[in-house]
C-alpha cells in the first residue's frame, strides 16, 4: 500500500505509533484525526489515514508533515514521544538494546536509519569479527559503553557503507546483512571480492586501506555539509525517549525491560589534561613515536574519570617526572597542546626536515601531507627559516 501511495513506510509507521502514544496520553483526540480513534492496534484507522496523508486531504494535510514536525507544533510533551534522530524517525531497530547501534543512529548525517554505518557485527552477535575490526573485545558486547571500541566499530561501518554508495551498488548484497559477518576470515574474503570486482570493472587497482580512505572522505564531507547547515553536538545525542524511558516488552537483544541509555557513559568527553600528565607526556622519550602517544592517550581516555585526562603510568611503570618539570602546577592543558609539543620536539630533532628517511613524517609514522596539515592547524612554524 505504501509503495502504491508513494509513501515511506518507515516514517508512516512511526507516525502511527507516535499518534497512538499521543492519543493514549491525551495529547490528541479523535477530532485531531477526523474522527479516527488512534488506539493501539487500530489497523483500519491506519489504512484510512494513510490514504488521507498521501492525498493531503483533511487531517492528512498536517499528518503528512511527519511526527517530528508535528510533535514540535504540538509542544514539548508531544515531541518527547517521537523516536527520531535529527528529525528522521528510526527504522525497525530498538537502539537502546545495542550501544553501538545507538551511536551510529545518533551520528548519522541523515538521521536515524540503518544505512549510514549500522554496526551489524554487534547486532548479529559476531564478537570475533567485531574484535578483529577494532582490536577490542568490548566492540561485540551490545551493552558495553567502551568508548574506543564502539567508536572504532561505528567508524568502520560508516566508512564501509560509503563504498556501495560511491559505486552505485546495493548495500544488502554488498554485505549489510550477509555472511561477511560470520567469521573474521569472511571479512577478508569480502575485500578480496570487492577489490577484484573494481579492477575488472574499471581497470583500477585499489587496496583495502585506499577504499576505506575514500569512504572516510565521503563521510566527512557529509558531516561537513550538515555542520554548515547548523547541526551541532547536541544533535548527535540520543533522543529523549532513549535517554529517559525504558523499553518494555519482548525484544531479541538486551535485558527486559531495556534501560534507557546511560548519558554519562555515552557522552564521556575530555576537555583538558592535568599539568602532571602534560609534563610527563612532554618529557617522555616516546620510543614508539606518535603511534605510542596515540595509544597512551586512547587508554587514558577510557580510564580517566571526569573531564580531565590523567595518566598514572607509562610503559608499565609509574610516572616519574624529569627534574626540570614542575608537576605541582594546577589547571588543565588542552590535548592539542600535547600534540603540538610532541610534533615540535621531533621537528627540532631533525632540523625541521619533513620528508625522507628519518625525517619528521617518517619518525612520526604519518604521511608528510598529513603532518603539514597538522602543523598548519596547530600553528607550528619554523621561526628560524622565517627570520632568514
Amino acid at each position: 500500500m505504501c509503495n502504491d501511495l508513494g509513501i515511506d513506510q518507515v516514517e508512516l509507521g512511526n507516525s502511527f505509533s507516535t499518534m497512538m502514544e499521543w492519543y493514549e496520553k491525551g495529547i490528541i483526540d479523535e477530532k485531531f484525526t477526523d474522527g479516527v480513534p488512534m488506539k493501539w492496534g487500530n489497523g483500519e484507522g491506519m489504512i484510512e489515514l494513510a490514504t488521507k496523508i498521501a492525498s493531503r486531504k483533511g487531517c492528512g494535510n498536517k499528518l503528512a508533515e511527519g511526527p517530528y514536525r508535528l510533535g514540535k507544533e504540538l509542544g514539548k510533551e508531544a515531541l518527547k514521544c517521537v523516536y527520531h534522530q535529527k528529525g528522521m524517525c528510526s527504522t525497525g531497530f530498538e537502539n537502546r538494546s545495542a550501544i553501538g547501534s545507538m551511536l551510529s543512529s545518533a551520528l548519522s548525517p541523515r538521521g536515524s536509519h540503518h544505512l549510514s554505518g549500522l554496526p551489524t557485527t554487534e547486532l548479529l552477535n559476531s564478537p570475533s569479527v567485531a574484535a578483529r575490526l577494532t582490536g577490542f573485545k568490548e566492540a561485540g558486547d551490545i551493552r558495553s559503553y567502551h568508548p574506543e571500541a564502539k567508536a572504532r566499530l561505528v567508524q568502520f561501518y560508516e566508512n564501509l557503507f560509503e563504498l556501495p554508495d560511491s559505486m552505485g551498488i546495493c548495500k544488502y548484497p554488498f554485505g549489510h546483512f550477509g555472511f561477511w559477518h560470520d567469521r573474521p576470515k569472511d571479512i577478508e574474503k569480502m575485500w578480496n571480492y570487492l577489490t577484484k570486482a573494481l579492477y575488472y570493472a574499471t581497470g583500477e587497482k585499489f587496496t583495502k586501506n585506499e577504499l576505506m580512505e575514500i569512504g572516510e572522505r565521503a563521510y566527512q564531507i557529509e558531516r561537513a555539509v550538515i555542520v554548515l547547515r547548523g547541526i551541532r553536538r547536541k544533535d548527535d545525542m540520543p533522543n529523549w525517549k532513549c535517554l529517559n524511558e525504558e523499553c518494555p516488552g519482548e525484544h531479541p537483544l538486551g535485558p527486559v525491560p531495556l534501560p534507557p541509555i546511560d548519558q554519562k557513559k555515552y557522552e564521556k568527553k575530555i576537555t583538558g589534561i592535568s599539568k602532571q600528565t602534560y609534563h610527563v607526556l612532554r618529557t617522555y622519550d616516546w620510543p614508539g613515536n606518535i603511534r605510542e602517544l596515540q595509544n597512551v592517550i586512547e587508554r587514558a581516555l577510557i580510564s580517566s574519570r571526569g573531564e580531565t585526562l590523567k595518566i598514572d603510568e607509562l610503559d608499565g611503570g609509574p610516572i616519574v617526572s624529569k627534574p626540570d618539570v614542575n608537576p605541582e602546577e594546577s589547571g588543565p592543558v588542552k590535548l592539542e597542546e600535547v600534540e603540538r609539543a610532541h610534533i615540535l620536539k621531533i621537528l627540532e630533532q631533525v632540523n625541521w626536515r619533513i620528508h625522507g628517511e628519518n625525517g619528521a613524517a617518517d619518525i612520526l609514522d604519518i604521511n608528510p601531507s598529513t603532518l603539514r596539515s597538522r602543523m598548519k592547524k596547530l600553528d607550528i612554524r619554523n621561526k628560524r627559516s622565517a627570520a632568514d
